[in-house]
């Protein structure tokens, strides 16, 4: 389940750095989605 919830962050943050064509940080999209899963 660990594995499917970071591949789940992965690609949230992948989709979202995408979207603005690569104007935001990877990496901190990267760390707010497993900050957000970490708050649950």
């Amino acid at each position: 389940m660990k594995s499917a919830a970071a591949l789940d962050c992965r690609n949230i943050a992948l989709a979202h750095w995408t979207a603005s064509d690569g104007r935001l940080d990877l990496e901190e999209l990267l760390d707010e989605a497993f900050a957000a899963l970490s708050a649950r």
